[in-house]
């Protein structure tokens, strides 16, 4: 590989630049990761709290007040 003598300044600048650059993609590939993590935290609790009927039907009677009230009836 060919090597290319640079002023100083320059060489210094592309470094900076580099870096700046590279920071800035680890910066957005962390929030794609936290994005994606929420995501499936988000659908995983839809998923797990979803009430089917059997559910539906004991909670309705918790807070009718139990099995023996007369709105359970």
């Amino acid at each position: 590989m060919a090597t290319v003598d640079l002023p100083e300044g320059v060489a210094g600048e592309l470094l900076r630049e580099g870096v700046a650059t590279h920071q800035q993609m680890m910066l957005e590939s962390k929030g794609n990761i936290q994005h994606s993590n929420n995501l499936a935290r988000l659908s995983a609790n839809k998923k797990f709290d979803e009430v089917g009927s059997i559910e539906s039907r004991a909670v309705d009677m918790i807070l009718a007040g139990g099995p023996n009230s007369k709105a359970a009836a």
